[in-house]
């Protein structure tokens, strides 16, 4: 099906690999968090005079070998009682009890897994930003390309108002603006160590949990052991913003697939981004908007979440810590890739002008506008004028008139014609709708001036985030590379 006949070109090789590529759980990203966590705290135990150098230095070296080795040591071995559990049995058979029965000293499974939970979603979470960005980028530089193509604004699937293509886009790119904004406002939670607060009631040992911060690219520590341990609230709160997303993705493909219709003609896509039927050979199906319109994994993550925690025990609880950040991951991959192909579908928009011009007239679009001037410039009060426009249309649809929109001129002409209507087109009024954020050229052009203005600050907000937590893990690789070398 590379060449349909109607259809040149096969779909895009990025878009082929989301849409058909081999899906994968969740890899050994948790292995290698674990390890992480398990080096922060043996530096900090050895800085804290809890361990002796030759004792952390060891355990370093082995943890150090097992990650360049991708873990293939703990392959085949009995996992009854955990990941974790047999990774430890390992380091002990390998080093024996007196070195390494000394890794959990201060710590628990809980805590360590509570932080191994927060770095693992990093992952997701600067690649869901990142993709947002870009998008946002595609609205934002296609809402000033098309930002005098005039087309009806619709209103319960009826022509409302004339607007600009550009000002549709940057209406998308408003609502994106805020999901960012309320991802990076998470990242007060993201950035808040649950490490030291053990089982769920701390430690009488002397630890250094801002050390074990610093080394894991936390801003702040655990103030308080139960709610480290007990919540996951954070998850709620980012598949929250992730539903969001999802809800507008989907009702933007939902316009853009009712615009592509035969019957709209208002835009189309280029062959890379439509597919044809294995039957009819005159189709060119926008199919990758379902796939859009389809991503619900975040909503039904959210649910899933939320459900699992419901009454549970404000302590350490299975379906708080596992059964409730389940779906997060196949979630998350799923809203980017959805964002990816929103962009690709973003940038292949084809405006088709005349059509987007014809259906704003004949759809009597400047019908509101119409009734403004009998208002404003005859002194007729606003519902009586909006009746008068009302029973003109009427009656030029009555007569099935082919031009509609110059013989709607024409009568308003005849009977008002101290009034100038020649003027009354969906170019101009659009145009000069300038107040309420509506698309007048003014207005639009403040409305993006803003938006990137806002986009550029979250961009360095979000910068300034990643270089933090980039620069801590590269801190960390350092010291333990130096440990295990003296």
């Amino acid at each position: 099906m590379e060449n349909t006949g109607r259809i040149k070109h096969t779909v895009k090789s990025e878009i082929r690999d989301i849409l058909y590529g081999k899906k994968t759980g969740i890899d050994d990203t948790e292995l290698f968090l674990g390890t992480d966590v398990d080096c922060v705290h043996l530096i900090m135990l050895k800085e804290c005079g809890l361990l002796e150098s030759s004792v952390v230095t060891s355990l370093l070296s082995v943890i150090n070998d097992l990650r360049n080795d991708d873990f293939k040591k703990l392959a085949g071995r009995d996992e009854s009682r955990g990941q974790y559990i047999l990774y430890e049995d390992f380091l002990i058979e390998k080093l024996g009890m007196e070195t390494a029965g000394n890794i959990q000293l201060a710590r628990s499974r809980n805590d360590r897994n509570a932080t191994v939970i927060k770095l693992h979603i990093r992952k997701s979470y600067i690649s869901l930003i990142n993709e947002l960005f870009n998008l946002q980028d595609s609205l934002l530089k296609f809402a000033a390309k098309f930002s005098e193509i005039v087309m009806p604004v619709y209103t319960h699937y009826q022509a409302a108002q004339p607007i600009v293509l550009g000002h549709y886009l940057a209406g998308i790119a408003e609502a994106l603006n805020r999901d960012i904004s309320n991802l990076l406002f998470l990242q007060e939670e993201l950035n808040h160590s649950p490490l030291g607060a053990g089982a769920v009631a701390g430690t009488s040992v002397k630890i250094n949990t801002a050390r074990t911060a610093e080394l894991l690219g936390f801003s702040s520590v655990t103030n308080n052991s139960i709610d480290s341990i007990a919540s996951r609230d954070y998850v709620l709160r980012i598949l929250s913003c992730m539903s969001i997303i999802g809800t507008t993705l989907s009702r933007y493909a939902s316009d853009l697939l009712l615009w592509s219709t035969s019957e709209f003609n208002m835009i189309e896509f280029p062959d890379e981004l439509v597919g044809s039927s294995s039957m009819m050979p005159q189709k060119r199906n926008a199919f990758i908007l379902e796939h859009i319109q389809g991503n619900t994994k975040a909503l039904g993550a959210f649910v899933a979440a939320t459900t699992a925690q419901q009454s549970t025990p404000f302590s350490n609880s299975i379906a708080v810590n596992s059964a409730s950040v389940l779906n997060f991951w196949n979630a998350a991959d799923e809203l980017i890739s959805a964002i990816i192909l929103m962009r690709f579908m973003t940038e292949g928009i084809i405006p088709n002008k005349k059509r987007m011009l014809k259906l704003s007239e004949e759809n009597f679009t400047v019908a509101t506008a119409a009734a403004d001037r009998l208002n404003i410039q005859a002194g007729i009060p606003f519902r009586e004028a909006h009746k008068i426009i009302g029973a003109i249309i009427k009656n030029i649809i009555d007569g099935n008139s082919n031009d509609r929109a110059k013989l709607f001129i024409k009568k308003l002409s005849e009977e008002y014609p101290k009034i100038n209507w020649q003027d009354l087109t969906p170019e101009n009024v659009a145009a000069t709708t300038e107040y309420g954020g509506g698309p007048g050229k003014i207005s639009l052009k403040r409305c993006l001036s803003e938006l990137n203005l806002r986009t550029g600050n979250q961009k360095k907000e979000f910068e300034k985030l990643n270089r933090f937590w980039t620069e801590s893990g590269e801190k960390l690789r350092k010291i333990v590379a130096e440990l295990i070398k003296n």
